[in-house]
């Protein structure tokens, strides 16, 4: 994807830069860059440790209902191709055997969003974090995961949603979903045409569009 660079040395967060960019005018397509972020924040309002030596982007784009979708897919693609068996756990966390390698964050303004991504290049003291280092065993610069994550978006949305499938790890698991308004338990059995999880549980099918998805053993 062909978008221009914004590049930033320490800031409190990219998403935060690119809203200050759109307030002034700039409505993009434009991806800025961070080398380490004091006040970055994920989903939920969590915070997202962003010392140096990851890779933190905020793209500014047009909005589309799966772009969630997209990215996580653009993502976990040009992982692959650096050696990294990642995948989605619902509905985008890239994961390793269940760790969190890196997350993202769409905030939607009007018509243009802002979509986040973190990806822990070298190791965090974060429990249950990892990191493509420790995954491979070498490093990977920044620029090159920026430009092989920008180029698998241009192709992500080619038959988006078996894409999707194809790396959600989440599928055929019994899962919890912790929501604002109560838990869902049962079997994650697919996502409908707008990316929303279907479980099927004691209530029978449910499509549910957010909350924090926990994978239980088959004993859970």
């Amino acid at each position: 994807m062909s978008l221009r660079i914004v590049r930033c040395d320490r800031i409190a967060s990219t998403q935060d830069r690119a809203r200050e960019l759109l307030a002034a005018g700039d409505e993009g397509p434009f991806v800025v860059v961070a080398r380490a972020q004091a006040a970055a924040r994920g989903r939920r309002g969590r915070t997202w440790i962003s010392p140096e030596g990851g890779l933190y982007a905020s793209l500014l784009v047009p909005y589309e209902a799966l772009l969630p979708q997209r990215l996580g897919v653009a993502l976990v693609r040009a992982l692959r191709r650096f050696g990294v068996e990642a995948a989605l756990k619902w509905p985008n966390d890239v994961t390793v055997d269940g760790a969190k390698l890196a997350g993202i964050l769409i905030e939607r303004i009007a018509d243009r969003a802002i979509a986040g991504f973190g990806v822990n290049l070298e190791p965090v003291a974060v429990d249950g974090a990892t990191s493509v280092r420790q995954v491979t065993g070498r490093a990977v610069a920044a620029q090159a995961l920026l430009e092989a994550i920008l180029d698998e978006l241009e192709t992500a949305g080619s038959d988006l949603l078996r894409a999707y499938r194809a790396v959600l790890s989440t599928l055929g698991r019994r899962v919890r979903i912790e929501r604002d308004d109560g838990v869902v338990i049962g079997e994650a059995i697919d996502v409908d045409e707008h990316g929303r999880l279907l479980v099927r549980g004691a209530a029978g099918v449910q499509a549910i569009a957010s909350g924090d998805c926990v994978h239980l053993r088959p004993t859970d």
